[in-house]
């Protein structure tokens, strides 16, 4: 029986709201104010809110933190809401998408909401992926007024990467560039903050009117192209102009280095003590330090020590303030590197698996705990795979990893061991790659918890993906557009044994017939959207009654049918003796002579069938 939770005294009405579905939480908070403030006020924790674009679609990323319940479990989501080319928003739930159309709500407008209920002033993140129209990039900047960080992707074209800086990089505290343009003289000009060039694949050109006219506080280049006599000039020009210079540090890398007798040529300097270091000073007291010439112009350099010969204790402290990517490469070292990692229990979030072309991308989300200022913060780390070696992206660009006598299945069999995981969480297929090696990535990757197809993915390709592919998820398969060109293809499909199966598409509606519930061979099915008739329902319940289906693999259905479209119970229920449970909710529940049990609901657009 439904009850107003608005109308419980004050305990048990936050009782009601602690023990809420983080989802539910969020969606109840945008009831009205008072639900609003009731949810601030309870133990959610939203820790932080990144975006994601893709093509023509804004994704809202957020990382949220519950106590709930008396046994002090803590749970941890990550929530993704989408805009849609409609601007209708789709809001992820463990069960698929849920589409809120025809709201009051404008996506800016939730952004501005969920930044409200918890302590964080801005988005953490934009990224910005490939394949994204540049007439779309205004839609963007008019949902967000400010970030902390700005990635541009490497999979960004050059015209996409110079239209997005201009357009997006002044929302931004930092700006991250993935894939470097080879003119960036207009970029350099804009008065921003932070800027990470991370490319190391192509090298950044860089010139002396580049660096004369920057008005950037904080530059990093992790590979540039500049001579040392450019270097000499600008260096020799700041000496004489005691004009204003806004730039705070420059941080250039080059794999070739720069010769520092050619860099400081005909310059007056101070050598700062036990540092390769040279200060310059003007005559209006202004102050230069050049750091480190050789491969790269710095402010940093570490002596270097035996990890090994530490004491145990002083290892273990040293290991445990390891970034992941150093971790995993202590690991590789030798056998007792390894067990010393695995030792050491570093938890991470999960492992992710991406198949984008015909490469394979290995996803490591780890927590990052910073003690210094008391917060915790989340990172991805990303491994391209190899035969051999891997390429890790960090934010100081592409590192190459070499162990001869591994190969690809090697590789994410030791990431997998030092991390204490059984298999890959999830496997993306992201978009077609050529149909031969889906067999290598099964090859590779032995079986995961979920296989996910994205909508990216051509039709005929993504069935030939769930063929080769769906007997490695334990879990579940998870399809995010209707593949299905008539109705024997999506029959086949229900005929796998599978555990759990999503099948998600807002625009075309999966369509069902009897035939399809009584011959599936799947334990949990959800389908968003569907399109199935009362009296094939009402068939299916009275078959199912009868006993027809002596042996039903079916554990759970869950139907969302189109915005609009409602079932009616009783048509469903025609001809059939049924009890309302209104204790449990006003579930329906029938019970045949064997014992088998079917409870669930049909309320507006949701069909849910429990078979015990």
């Amino acid at each position: 029986m439904p009850i107003s939770l608005l109308s419980l005294p004050a305990k048990d009405l936050q009782y009601a709201i602690n023990s809420m579905d983080v989802s539910d939480l969020l969606a109840f908070s945008l009831c009205s104010k008072r639900t609003k403030n009731l949810v601030k006020s309870s133990n959610l924790q939203i820790l932080r809110i990144c975006a994601e674009v893709d093509e023509n679609r804004i994704y809202l990323g957020m990382f949220v933190f519950q106590f709930r319940g008396n046994f002090q479990i803590n749970i941890e989501k990550t929530i993704r809401i989408g805009l849609c080319e409609d601007f209708s928003i789709a809001f992820e739930r463990e069960d698929g998408f849920q589409m809120w159309k025809n709201t009051e709500f404008t996506f800016s407008y939730l952004i501005a909401h969920f930044l409200s209920l918890s302590n964080i002033s801005t988005l953490l993140r934009l990224q910005i992926n490939n394949m994204v129209p540049i007439g779309y990039l205004d839609t963007v900047k008019q949902q967000f007024s400010k970030c902390q960080i700005l990635e541009i992707s490497e999979g960004c074209s050059e015209e996409l990467t110079k239209m997005v800086f201009l357009k997006l990089a002044p929302l931004a505290g930092q700006v991250e560039v993935g894939n470097n343009p080879r003119d960036v003289s207009n970029l350099l000009t804009l008065n921003l903050s932070t800027v990470l060039f991370k490319d190391m694949r192509h090298p950044l050109e860089l010139k002396l009117d580049d660096l004369l006219n920057l008005n950037i506080y904080d530059l990093c280049v992790r590979n540039t192209v500049i001579s040392a006599n450019e270097l000499n000039r600008f260096l020799q020009l700041w000496m004489s102009n005691h004009g204003f210079y806004r730039p705070m540090m420059i941080n250039l890398r080059s794999d070739n280095g720069w010769d520092s007798e050619k860099v400081m040529k005909g310059i007056k300097y101070d050598n700062v003590d036990k540092e390769p270091s040279f200060r310059l000073k003007r005559e209006d007291g202004k102050e230069l330090k050049v750091a480190n010439i050789g491969p790269a112009i710095s402010t940093a350099q570490l002596m270097p020590i035996s990890l090994l010969s530490l004491p145990i204790a002083d290892l273990q402290y040293a290991l445990n303030c390891m970034d992941v990517s150093d971790l995993i490469a202590f690991s590789l070292c030798s056998k007792r590197t390894k067990n010393l990692v695995k030792s050491s229990n570093r938890e991470i979030e999960s492992i992710s698996a991406k198949v984008d072309e015909n490469r394979v991308r290995i996803c490591i989300m780890a927590e990052i705990y910073r003690e210094d200022a008391n917060t915790r913060y989340y990172r991805n780390v990303v491994f391209k795979l190899f035969d051999s070696y891997i390429e890790l992206h960090r934010n100081c660009g592409i590192e190459v990893w070499r162990k001869q006598e591994f190969t690809q299945s090697h590789w994410i069999a030791h990431i997998l061991s030092i991390f204490d995981k059984s298999m890959i969480e999830e496997l993306q297929i992201c978009q077609a790659c050529p149909i031969p090696y889906l067999d290598t990535v099964k090859k590779i990757i032995l079986k995961c918890q979920k296989l996910e197809i994205r909508d990216r993915c051509p039709n005929d390709f993504a069935k030939i993906a769930i063929s080769k592919l769906s007997s490695l998820a334990v879990e579940m398969v998870e399809i995010n557009k209707n593949i299905f060109d008539d109705e024997n293809d999506i029959s086949k499909f229900l005929t796998l044994n599978l555990t759990s199966v999503s099948l998600c598409d807002h625009e075309t509606p999966f369509k069902l017939k009897l035939e399809d519930l009584l011959t599936t061979n799947i334990a949990k099915l959800i389908i968003r959207t569907a399109i199935i008739t009362e009296k094939e329902l009402n068939r299916f319940v009275k078959l199912w009654i009868k006993g027809s289906q002596r042996f039903c693999r079916l554990e759970y259905i869950r139907l969302h049918l189109e915005d609009g479209i409602e079932m009616n119970r009783q048509e469903v229920f025609k001809g059939v003796k049924y009890q309302v449970t209104e204790d449990l909710g006003n579930l329906f529940a029938l019970t045949r002579q064997d014992g088998k049990e079917l409870r669930g609901s049909i309320e507006g657009t949701l069909i849910l069938l429990l078979f015990r």
